[in-house]
Order: structure tokens, then C-alpha cells, then sequence
């Protein structure tokens, strides 16, 4: 079973792509938003070359 997806509106510091006929929202994020992402991602070891390295 799967959930409806329900509409939500675009971030304000976003903007949206066309690729090659393939459509991408690039969310713009600030560097404490990115710190906090890179250090949760430290911490449960999920960092691509701590994956490569398992």
C-alpha cells in the first residue's frame, strides 16, 4: 500500500532544474544546516567512504 503524495510548497531557496528532460528542486541550504546534516551522518556512520571502507 502506498501513501497519496501530498503537494507541499517549494522551499524559499530553492530553485528548479531541467536535465535532459528530467526535472530536479535544488534546495539551497545554509552551512549550519549542512554541518548538522554532516555530523548526524558522522555520528550513525553514514558517510560514503566509512561505507566503501566496511
Amino acid at each position: 500500500m502506498t501513501t497519496p503524495r501530498v503537494p507541499r510548497p517549494l522551499p524559499e531557496r530553492a530553485t528548479v532544474v531541467d536535465v535532459h528532460g528530467s526535472r530536479f528542486l535544488l534546495e539551497w541550504l545554509d552551512r549550519g544546516t549542512l554541518a548538522n546534516a554532516a555530523e548526524s551522518a558522522r555520528r550513525t556512520g553514514d558517510l560514503p567512504e566509512e561505507r566503501a571502507a566496511s
